[in-house]
C-alpha cells in the first residue's frame, strides 16, 4: 500500500473515531493531498491545510488530533466538562493519588531521557501530561472549582509575586 493510501486510511479512521466520540462535530472531512505532504481538514465553512512532511505514520493520528483540538480552541472549562464523561464518579482522594502517580510517570520519562540515555519520546510525554491534566481537572471538579479559574488565579498570583518576571532573589524571600 502506498503512503498516500495509508495516510488517507489513518485520516478516515481519525475522523470516524472523533465523530463516534461525539467530538469535533464541525469536522467534515480529512483528506490527504495525493503526492504532497499535506492534509486538508474541513470544518463547516473553514478549511485548514496541514504540512505533514516530517510526520511518521505512527505519529500522524496524535499530530492531527492536536491540530484539530487547536483549531477548535477548547477552553479549560470545556476540557473539564469533557473529563466528567469518564471521571464524574472519581472521588477527591482517588483523583489526587492518581495525579501523583501520573506526575511520577512524567518524572520517570524525563529522568530516563536526561540521565539514562533513553530516547526522548514527546508523544509519550504528552500522553502522561494529559493524564496529569485529567486528574487535575477531576480534582478541581471535586473541589467545586472550574479549571479555568484555577489557571487564571494562578497567573494572577504569579503576576503579583513576580511583576517583572521570575526573579530568583525575590523567590528566596517569599513565604512558604
Amino acid at each position: 500500500m502506498d503512503t498516500n493510501t495509508t495516510r488517507q486510511i489513518i485520516c478516515t479512521a481519525i475522523r470516524d473515531t472523533l465523530h463516534a466520540m461525539n467530538a469535533c462535530k464541525d469536522l467534515d472531512m480529512i483528506i490527504v493531498t495525493p503526492d504532497k505532504d499535506e492534509v486538508l481538514l474541513s470544518y463547516g465553512d473553514k478549511a485548514l491545510r496541514v504540512d505533514i512532511q516530517d510526520i511518521p505514520e505512527e505519529e500522524l493520528p496524535r499530530f492531527l488530533i492536536a491540530k484539530i483540538n487547536y483549531e477548535q480552541k477548547m477552553t479549560l472549562n470545556d476540557y473539564q466538562h469533557e473529563t466528567l464523561r469518564t471521571g464524574k464518579e472519581v472521588g477527591v482522594i482517588e483523583s489526587v493519588m492518581g495525579m501523583c502517580e501520573e506526575i511520577g510517570e512524567v518524572v520517570g520519562k524525563i529522568n530516563k531521557a536526561t540521565f539514562r540515555g533513553h530516547d526522548a519520546d514527546v508523544g509519550e510525554l504528552i500522553d502522561e501530561l494529559g493524564d496529569v491534566l485529567w486528574y487535575l481537572s477531576i480534582t478541581a471538579y471535586n473541589a467545586g472549582v472550574p479549571l479555568e479559574s484555577v489557571a487564571k488565579l494562578n497567573l494572577a498570583k504569579l503576576k503579583l509575586r513576580y511583576p517583572d518576571g521570575f526573579d530568583i532573589e525575590r523567590s528566596k524571600h517569599e513565604e512558604e
